[in-house]
């Protein structure tokens, strides 16, 4: 009893001070085994609806159609199932469900080395303790990611409000200036000289490439928050890089004295290309 007392506590202490719930799985199936000396695994929902493998100590056993079967019954059913019970006996471990105070968060499987491990009901009881601990546990840590990435997602809203709200005078700035200089070129346009027109012209195609670049960002940071912009790295050259950007940024600059300097034994770097130059232009 003592032993079993202090497994327990051992068990308790580890968990409390963990974070993160693969870390979480793998010491619970880690101290299970080391009490019941046998295959531990711990089952959990997967993204198409089915249990699937998360953590294993010393290594899985397998789990075909039948054991997968049993493991399902103990989800759906909140029951302990399967080697050592009435219900499904012929399994080939004894499956528990993890049941925390907001319900069930897994399924616990135990293939002990001697099949007779828990016909002692002190030993079932055990298991079941160490099973609502682990149960306990996980839940914590998932209600910890959860308020995390909740708290991630409330920063984000608030970024991409500030965001619009600074982008939305950028946006209305180069229309405001293209749409004066056309109103300006059709009202009076056969009244200007020829200097004139050329300067409106002019100044209604750069406010276009501005509106233009603006856009493009936006459209860029859109893929990017949305996870469809693939980030493609190759070997590229920095100082080409920043020739390329300082290429488009040409005209915006031309009255200001820059100085690029690049170390000759600077070595290739693995970027993607188009991004960083984007970059080094919004810089």
């Amino acid at each position: 009893r003592e032993r079993r007392t202090a497994a327990l506590y051992d068990l308790s202490r580890e968990l409390a001070g963990t974070r993160g719930v693969d870390t979480l799985m793998r010491a619970a199936v880690r101290h299970i085994h080391e009490v019941f000396a046998g295959q531990v695994v711990i089952l959990r929902p997967g993204p198409e609806g089915g249990l699937v493998l998360e953590a294993a100590h010393p290594a899985p056993f397998e789990i075909d159609a039948d054991e997968g079967g049993v493991g399902r019954w103990v989800y759906e059913h909140r029951q302990m199932a399967g080697l050592g019970t009435d219900t499904l006996p012929g399994a080939q471990a004894l499956y528990v469900p993890l049941i925390a105070s907001q319900g069930i968060v897994g399924v616990l499987g135990v293939r002990p080395q001697n099949v007779q491990a828990f016909a002692d009901p002190e030993q079932l009881h055990l298991l079941e303790t160490f099973a609502n601990q682990a149960a306990l546990a996980i839940e914590r840590a998932q209600l910890a990611e959860e308020a995390q990435q909740a708290q991630v997602r409330a920063e984000a809203e608030r970024l991409r409000n500030a965001l619009l709200s600074s982008v939305s005078h950028d946006l209305r700035t180069p229309l405001a200036t293209i749409m004066g200089s056309a109103s300006s070129l059709l009202e009076d346009g056969t009244h200007f000289q020829r200097g004139t027109w050329q300067d409106l012209l002019q100044s209604i195609v750069d406010e276009a490439e501005r509106l233009n670049r603006l856009v493009s960002n936006l459209l860029d940071m859109t893929r990017l928050e949305a996870g469809t912009q693939a980030v493609r790295k190759e070997w590229y050259s920095l100082e080409e890089i920043i020739g390329t950007a300082f290429a488009r940024m040409e005209k915006r600059l031309r009255d200001r004295p820059i100085s690029i300097h690049v170390p000759t034994n600077l070595p290739l770097v693995q970027i993607d290309g188009v991004l960083i130059e984007q970059v080094l232009i919004n810089l």
